[in-house]
């Protein structure tokens, strides 16, 4: 899943490699150090985008982990509801959901 990371006036493409309520691994060009605060904006399917403020907790190379510090309750309940949908299908197979 692609989503956008923006810092001051810099804004980049990332890719997510993991995705939980907490938090997220994402692989970018972006150069982020150990407590930097990115936003994060993601589209999940369709014309769903969540946005949130990430906390970034590792960053080696490409690869920074972060756990999620500002989320509105309607984009973590969206969210929850994307992650549910997405065990779901783990347990039973693809469904029609876009990638």
């Amino acid at each position: 899943r692609k989503g956008f990371l923006k810092r001051h006036e810099e804004t980049m493409v990332c890719e997510i490699r993991e995705l939980t309520e907490q938090g997220l691994q994402i692989v970018t060009g972006m150069s982020l150090s150990v407590g930097e605060t990115p936003a994060l904006e993601v589209q999940l399917v369709d014309d769903t985008v969540i946005h949130c403020v990430l906390l970034v907790t590792h960053a080696q190379d490409r690869r920074i982990g972060a756990r999620i510090v500002q989320i509105s309750p309607e984009h973590h309940r969206t969210l929850i509801r994307f992650l549910e949908l997405m065990r779901t299908e783990d347990r039973t197979g693809p469904g029609s959901h876009q990638e």
